[in-house]
């Protein structure tokens, strides 16, 4: 997966390979991480264990997390933390190894102050194709 930034006025900007950093302003910075590890027993140890091997200075404010297909939401490590779902239903290969496949999508409201972030929510929207 490589991540670009699209902007009206600049273009084009190359994020990285499988992970994207985006500043807002100086304020707060939201990661982008598809990730090629696979998928855990228990939704939330994935993004738990991927946040607690970012150190000090590299962690996000916001982390959207990929790959999975799988829906969650944790904030640990003051890192708010998303995994998107898919927009997409389970495939044969997914039903053989018997992993879900959570069909929906996100909608994310972030509001960033000074200090950076300083509410962050979102609403997950299933659905059923």
């Amino acid at each position: 997966m490589v991540f670009w930034r699209i902007s009206y006025k600049t273009g084009a900007h190359y994020l990285g390979s499988d992970e994207g950093d985006i500043s807002l302003k100086g304020k707060a910075i939201i990661k982008l991480w598809h990730g090629e590890d696979g998928s855990s027993y228990a939704t939330s140890y994935r993004l738990q264990k991927l946040i607690e091997s970012l150190t000090g200075g590299e962690k996000p404010n916001l982390l959207l997390a990929g790959h999975t297909h799988k829906m969650a939401y944790i904030f640990e490590r003051h890192v708010h933390t998303f995994s998107g779902g898919a927009l997409s239903t389970q495939s044969s290969w997914m039903r053989g190894k018997r992993l879900p496949n959570h069909t929906g999508f996100w909608i994310i409201d972030v509001w960033v102050g000074k200090r950076g972030i300083t509410k962050c929510g979102g609403i997950f929207y299933p659905y059923y194709a």
